[in-house]
């Protein structure tokens, strides 16, 4: 790549960094990483808040939104000869803006209920 090539992933690896990288994606289980040139969206695990999916967007003050949202597909199903259509559904569970990079941690926590970081254990010296 050329130095006057835009490296799209840049800002979304930054996002991630922020956020706690790959600690963070194996304590929280978040996968299906999706980016473009200003944001990063994952997949998220079962969490009491129901949100299935994250999405941080960086803005022009360099301040982050992140987006926690509900999304099912649509589907049909066969039972007894009969076809059941289940729509499709999105439901945006919580919004926030003007983020700072050191805040994604705990609004991620606050919403989600899950930890970021590993518990740090300590020994006892004897």
């Amino acid at each position: 790549m050329s130095p006057m090539e835009h490296d799209r992933g840049a800002v979304a690896r930054t996002i991630l960094e922020q956020i706690g990288g790959r600690e963070f994606l194996m304590t929280t289980g978040s996968k299906q990483l999706v980016y473009d040139e200003k944001s990063l969206r994952m997949r998220l695990i079962r969490n009491p808040s129901r949100a299935n999916f994250l999405t941080i967007t960086l803005g022009g003050d360099d301040l982050y939104e992140m987006l926690f949202t509900y999304y099912r597909a649509p589907h049909c199903q066969v039972k007894a000869g009969k076809v059941f259509e289940r729509p499709e559904v999105r439901k945006e569970i919580a919004r926030y803006k003007g983020v700072y990079g050191d805040m994604l941690r705990p609004v991620f926590t606050q919403v989600t209920g899950l930890e970021t970081r590993f518990p740090k254990i300590e020994f006892e010296k004897g």
